[in-house]
């Protein structure tokens, strides 16, 4: 895949060696003080975890929000992945709560609503059929929305938000163990400049992405595809300036053959000017229409929660964008003038822990639509797995019109009696996650988790799997979730 760097090889060797001889450091035991207690803590400040907070605040919980950043966002904003898959299927809105609520915010803000008409706008798509009809069926003289939105816009609103909410926020802060008793955690233990620190709560949301908090808690979890361990593999975003976006962009759209700029990679990969495992990039305009966005990078092999991975990912995607900016300048119209203005000052990890839950949600109730009787929330973004060995994607879409639910059961950490999960790390298989972890799917998790975590404040030590399920969709219907209409007659609920 590319080559290891010698020295992170020795220290790598080097812990294995160390482990297996019982070998290091023995350090005094910590008497970590407790200097802060909430009804809620959140641990992770991604979509994921503002849509928690928020909802937990709102619902009359005290909550305390961790992020490991300066920011909020997660890869939102430090990934720069800025884009959010329509919320609205071909024939009508499936998606509601407070992810219209910021998306709304976010186009008021500036954010481009793009109107994705194939019959207008790509005539080739809507003669070919090979590609959006496999995914949406029959697309034309029907359209989807969906927004980009600027990264330094939603760092402020993520701000404003939390703040009206009335969320307690740290930031630059690390989860780093949990305290349990009786199948309950009590405490989170916390590293940062000021030292190690714990706070104490009644019921603990995990939307760190990669289970951290759980996992620290003894929480079961997987990784990897079954077959051989392999998880997706990790992208560093970068945006590029001096190219003449509508020469760039309309390149890529005159062809079928030529999206993605897929021929000019196959032509450099052939010259020998590009070794990148990627058959086509994802490329749009800048929101300002100023420059590209590009999400071209990739490399295989990673284990998000490897530091040594990490390093080495970090190290090859840089080289990788570096090689991307000679592509373009050579091959792609437009972009002789090309640079590199910003990259992403966190990378792309698709995949690591995935939490058992007291469901897993299984690889078909993605594209059969799968429908649950506790559902907190409805998805139709497709199964969308970047190939873990090599080039290419496997799409498995949900037909149009159809909708798979995300159940509560799936946000109920199996064996711990106070500890939810939302966002990427939810119980999931590898296939499925792959569409959970896309942004609207983590919208509704953390809406729902954040909602169920502050029901629960409101009931004597009743255990997550105990929650009344009625009492959680009611709430939700109530703030704007857009529940099945089954569901909602059920509940006596006028349909929102």
């Amino acid at each position: 895949m590319f080559e290891e760097d010698e020295e992170l090889n020795i220290l790598e060797e080097r812990q294995k060696q160390i482990q297996q001889l019982g070998l290091g450091i023995i350090s005094e035991v910590h008497n970590t003080p407790i200097i802060d207690d909430a009804d809620i803590v959140v641990a992770g400040g991604g979509f994921a975890g503002i849509t928690a907070a928020i909802s937990a605040a709102r619902n009359g919980a005290r909550v305390i929000l961790i992020e490991k950043a300066g920011f909020l966002g997660g890869l939102a904003t430090g990934g720069l992945v800025n884009y959010v898959t329509p919320y609205k299927d071909w024939y009508e809105q499936v998606v509601g709560g407070l992810a219209e609520e910021i998306i709304e915010k976010l186009k008021h803000l500036g954010a481009r609503e793009g109107e994705y008409d194939v019959s207008e706008e790509h005539p080739w798509l809507a003669q070919e059929r090979d590609w959006k009809t496999r995914l949406f069926g029959d697309t034309q003289g029907r359209k989807r929305y969906g927004v980009q939105f600027d990264t330094e816009t939603l760092k402020v609103l993520a701000d404003e938000m939390i703040a009206e909410a009335g969320v307690k926020v740290l930031f630059h802060t690390f989860v780093a163990g949990a305290q349990v008793e009786d199948s309950r955690v009590k405490a989170v233990i916390l590293e940062s400049k000021s030292g190690r620190f714990a706070i104490s709560a009644r019921v603990f949301v995990d939307c760190t992405g990669d289970g951290d908090l759980a996992a620290l808690a003894g929480a079961e979890f997987q990784k990897g595809r079954p077959s051989d361990g392999r998880m997706l593999p990790v992208t560093l975003m970068f945006r590029l300036r001096g190219v003449d976006v509508k020469e760039a962009m309309g390149y890529q759209f005159a062809e079928r053959s030529q999206y993605g700029y897929a021929n000019l990679i196959r032509l450099a990969r052939e010259n020998g000017e590009l070794d990148v495992p990627h058959s086509y990039f994802l490329v749009r305009p800048t929101v300002q229409l100023d420059g590209l966005e590009v999400n071209g990078t990739r490399v295989l092999g990673i284990d998000g929660t490897n530091i040594f991975d990490l390093t080495r990912a970090e190290m090859e995607l840089r080289r990788q964008a570096k090689m991307l900016v000679e592509f373009f300048r050579k091959y792609v119209p437009g972009c002789s003038g090309a640079y590199i203005s910003e990259t992403a000052s966190l990378i792309g990890v698709r995949e690591t822990r995935r939490i058992v839950g007291e469901y897993i949600i299984q690889d078909d109730d993605i594209p059969d639509g799968r429908k649950f009787d506790d559902a907190i929330g409805r998805g139709t973004i497709h199964v969308d797995i970047h190939n873990p060995a090599g080039p290419g994607f496997d799409i498995r879409p949900v037909k149009a019109g159809d909708w798979y639910e995300i159940p509560y059961k799936s946000l109920v950490v199996k064996g711990l009696d106070n500890l939810l999960v939302a966002g990427r790390c939810i119980s999931a298989t590898s296939v499925a996650q792959s569409a959970l972890r896309l942004y609207l799917n983590v919208f509704v998790s953390g809406q729902g988790a954040g909602t169920a975590a502050a029901l629960l404040c409101q009931r004597e030590r009743i255990k997550a799997r105990e929650l009344d399920i009625r009492l959680l969709q009611r709430t939700l219907v109530s703030q704007g979730v857009k529940l099945r209409k089954e569901i909602v007659e059920r509940l006596g609920t006028n349909v929102g």
